[in-house]
């Protein structure tokens, strides 16, 4: 039922008077209200859409807060198309706070949703499955009616679709895990009112982690085929992840029903030690049998909850002594760098213990092995991408390749030998025995400073130089990544942040502060990139001059020296008021030099200065407003 703008106050007074309300009438809406009581939370609406409207609720008594998405589906397949963009595009903004989105769709999922004759399409079911899917949600579980909305007609002309649900985030889940929603039977309306049941847990939030016992459900591979039969638009290592994160939800809710392991452990000690007393005083044979039977549960549900975890073992480095000495030759070499195959890959799973502990994402390696046939030529193909990403950013040398990611461990652990005698520690690193700490693609070392010391590490690493055919490799494979997965032919200037992540959203909104200070220095302009650069006084031209692209035929990854010659500048001679503009304040040329980038002061502190000046004045601005 919609009601019109001008009864909005009459309405409102007969149903909740003291409560407040919002509206959409101010949009082409009206069609969402939301209602709330004061008292007990606070609602703050941080985002109005024709089919959704965006808030943050706070409750008062219990100091929770989580983000509620209300929608109201057009009917129509192509405007419903706007909210399903709608709320991928919140999702990629929601990433580690507890997120609902509930109400009328006017869309189903599948046939089974429905009862009676209904025009429903595939593509329309598929879109709302796709975006379920995409925005990593899952359903609320829930108890009522099945069919949320009815047409209020009789007989052959009768329909019933489930047009209204609820569905949670995985974050929901871990602070809510009992809770449900009541879909409750139509009244004054022809859709089910639903009622959101359950209390929050008082457990902190704890890691997902895959129980072996799962891989051997009849559901199990059921589960993996329908995650993993979807296309992830991005590299194959990102696929991979976005589908074993989408499936953590699926597994928890499977555990859920399992039941609590600790807790399994807890109430089976808690039936041996009350089926013993009454063993040992009575001597009776069922009270025996009851004693052993909660024996064998107790050292089952012990054995089930120690599984996975990892026993630690000392390293001993002296047998490595004489292997250190040995200098790999070239075969030897040539084998390390030889591309994996995924063979190689699959014998690399495979031969995990099933006992191991899961890795960060709480995937064991059971889970590979059972969901293999599925999932093994996805995984293949993420892993050797890593590979090849990983050595491609760096030039091969004898033995080793440069870069390649077991080159740091070798080095630490040949130092961690070499230093048995005049290495000393750090004074905070030395109770701990801290030498090193690792990072994607890098090794910071720490040692005492003391010239014996340093001359250890120096020694060693030309030992190791020597031995293992690697240089030392100032680059850093995170800047290269960036350079190549985030930048995609763009500079820091002209990058694109939508559907990016929060760290790389800040970084692009840092780089305002240090653009004041650069000096572009333009040489033979084979590194400065001619539409996306800011070699120019007037910043990337692509910024202020977009049609020049398809004026002067020059693509948008042309560098500098399309437009020089021997430092003399070289544009096609065109009566454009904007290419005039261009070349009426073209910078200096220093032909023979390569293209670089300068800071305007020699200074180290003047960039320091200008960044916290900066800062400083952003933060008064907000603060203002």
């Amino acid at each position: 039922m919609r009601v019109g703008q001008v009864n909005v106050q009459r309405t409102r007074s007969h149903l909740l008077s003291n409560w407040s309300w919002f509206d959409d009438y101010t949009g082409p809406g009206g069609r969402i209200w939301l209602t709330w009581n004061n008292l007990e939370v606070d609602v703050e609406i941080l985002r109005v859409e024709t089919q959704l409207i965006h808030c943050k609720v706070t409750n008062k008594c219990m100091h929770t807060t989580c983000l509620i998405i209300v929608v109201y589906g057009e009917c129509s397949l192509i405007q419903r198309r706007e909210l399903w963009v709608g709320i991928l595009s919140l999702a990629d903004d929601i990433t580690e706070e507890t997120w609902i989105l509930l109400g009328d769709f006017n869309a189903v999922l599948d046939s089974s949703e429905v009862c009676g004759r209904a025009a429903d399409t595939s593509a329309s079911m598929e879109e709302f499955r796709e975006t379920i899917i995409a925005a990593d949600l899952v359903h609320l579980p829930f108890t009522g009616c099945p069919f949320t909305w009815h047409n209020c007609s009789e007989g052959s002309r009768s329909l019933w679709k489930r047009l209204d649900r609820m569905l949670v985030n995985e974050m929901w889940l871990v602070k809510w895990p009992q809770a449900s929603y009541l879909s409750a039977l139509p009244s004054t309306s022809d859709h089910s009112p639903l009622v959101i049941l359950g209390t929050a847990s008082n457990k902190d939030p704890t890691p997902f982690r895959f129980g072996n016992f799962l891989a051997e459900q009849p559901g199990f591979l059921d589960s993996v085929k329908h995650i993993w039969r979807h296309q992830i638009h991005g590299t194959s290592m990102y696929g991979v992840i976005c589908k074993l994160k989408r499936l953590k939800a699926t597994f928890r809710a499977q555990r859920k029903i399992k039941g609590d392991l600790a807790d399994n452990v807890r109430k089976a000690k808690a039936f041996l030690d009350i089926a013993q007393p009454l063993f040992d005083s009575y001597k009776e044979d069922y009270l025996l049998i009851l004693v052993q039977c909660c024996r064998l549960v107790y050292c089952a549900a012990i054995k089930i909850e120690n599984r996975g975890i990892r026993r630690r073992r000392e390293l001993h480095l002296n047998f490595l002594q004489s292997g250190l000495k040995h200098v790999l030759t070239r075969e030897e070499g040539e084998g390390l760098i030889a591309p994996v195959t995924m063979a190689e890959i699959k014998e690399a799973f495979f031969d995990i213990s099933v006992e191991s502990a899961p890795g960060p994402d709480g995937y064991p390696s059971l889970f590979f092995k059972a969901a293999w046939p599925d999932i093994g030529v996805e995984v293949c193909d993420a892993v050797t991408e890593f590979f090849q990403s990983v050595y491609g950013f760096f030039p091969s040398a004898r033995g080793l390749r440069q870069g390649d990611p077991m080159s740091s461990y070798l080095f630490v652990l040949h130092l961690r030998v070499q230093a048995a005698d005049h290495f000393q520690y750090h004074w905070k690193c030395k109770e701990l025995g801290l030498l090193n700490l690792y990072f994607a693609d890098d090794v910071l070392l720490f040692c005492k400073g003391t010239v014996q010391s340093v001359k250890v590490i120096k020694e060693a690493l030309a030992e190791f130089t020597t031995m293992s055919g690697l240089q030392e490799d100032k680059q850093s494979i995170w800047v290269a990544w960036v350079i190549r997965y985030r930048l995609q032919n763009q500079t820091l200037w002209t990058a694109k942040v939508s559907n990016a992540t929060w760290c790389w959203k800040k970084l692009v909104k840092l780089s305002a502060l240090i653009k004041p200070g650069l000096n572009y220095r333009v040489g033979d302009g084979n590194k400065f990139k001619l539409w996306l650069d800011l070699w120019h006084e007037r910043g990337p031209l692509i910024n202020i001059f977009p049609t020049g692209l398809s004026i002067t035929g020059l693509p948008s990854d042309s560098l500098l020296h399309e437009v020089l010659s021997n430092g003399q500048w070289m544009w096609p001679s065109k009566t454009d008021f904007d290419i005039n503009e261009i070349v009426s304040c073209l910078p200096h040329t220093y032909p023979g030099e390569s293209d670089s980038i300068l800071w305007k002061t020699n200074s180290c502190r003047s960039l320091y200065c200008c960044c916290v000046s900066s800062s400083s004045t952003l933060l008064s601005s907000c603060s203002m407003e």
